[in-house]
């Protein structure tokens, strides 16, 4: 009965690393690495655009302007 256990558990673990082998291989993927990228440019830019729309609209207008 352990042998068939301990057989099982080795074939389970063999199965988890091939999956996580192309999982990992999908992941990090030229196109893949691309895409994440660009996402990650992009949401600095929008980080970038609201905390600069968020510092203008808080600052008074100076003297004499807006009368």
């Amino acid at each position: 009965m352990n042998i068939v256990l301990m057989l099982l558990l080795w074939v389970a673990e063999k199965f988890v690393e091939k999956a996580l082998d192309k999982l990992l291989e999908k992941i990090l993927s030229d196109r893949n690495f691309k895409h994440l990228t660009t996402a990650f440019k992009l949401q600095i830019l929008v980080l970038y655009l609201d905390w600069l729309l968020q510092k203008t609209s808080f600052q008074e207008p100076p003297d004499g302007e807006g009368e």
